[in-house]
């Protein structure tokens, strides 16, 4: 009984560090995305209004 809930346990971390990481993992790459996309509307932006 014991070692079978505590191998529930470690199971539910480890699936619990998973879902963590892959949400860590989707919001860094949809902040880089969003980084991209404004680097691109900055660049779009400074060559029809040349800054000087």
């Amino acid at each position: 009984m014991i070692r079978e809930a505590i191998l529930y346990r470690t199971k539910n971390a480890k699936a619990k560090t998973v879902m963590i990481s892959n949400t860590i993992g989707i919001t860094s790459t949809n902040v880089f995305k969003t980084a991209v996309q404004i680097a691109e509307v900055d660049c779009f932006r400074s060559s029809i209004s040349p800054r000087k």
